[in-house]
């Protein structure tokens, strides 16, 4: 699991959440300023360039482009890692308020792009960070040099 926050970001997409550490949520955008290219990408223009975008599915997997109901684009990580994510809501919750725990064995593979598990209340929400996220996205070309 990543190092203790005190906030944790809450990704929702299209009714699953995801949390990140807060500090690794950079800027919310609306997705009305997202560009595509003829290859089907689609960017952020910000302080330092394009910005590759991504949609994901309840499984993580990548989806061709932002379904409805997707109003924002995340801007996350760190100034070598950049991207940005659509998602349809976003809240903090208070690190305290959740019981965090390392991702069951059961659940680990060789590159996972969870690093546990957060109980709020309730619900039990994946736990990621930029690092293992980015690792498992189709980088462009031109993103990576």
């Amino acid at each position: 699991m990543s190092g203790t926050h005190d906030y944790l970001a809450e990704l929702s997409m299209d009714g699953q959440a995801l949390l990140l550490p807060q500090p690794e949520v950079r800027l919310l955008e609306s997705v009305l300023d997202l560009e595509s290219d003829a290859a089907g990408g689609y960017w952020l223009m910000g302080l330092h360039g394009r910005v590759p975008v991504w949609s994901l599915d309840r499984r993580l997997a990548v989806l061709e482009s932002p379904p409805p109901g997707r109003r924002f684009c995340a801007l996350l990580g760190e100034d070598e890692i950049r991207f940005g994510l659509t998602v349809s809501g976003f809240r903090l919750i208070r690190a305290g308020e959740c019981r965090l725990s390392p991702l069951p064995v059961a659940l680990r593979g060789p590159d996972p792009v969870l690093t546990g598990v957060a109980v709020l209340g309730e619900r039990i929400l994946p736990l990621s960070d930029c690092a293992h996220l980015a690792r498992r996205l189709p980088w462009p070309a031109e993103a990576v040099s």
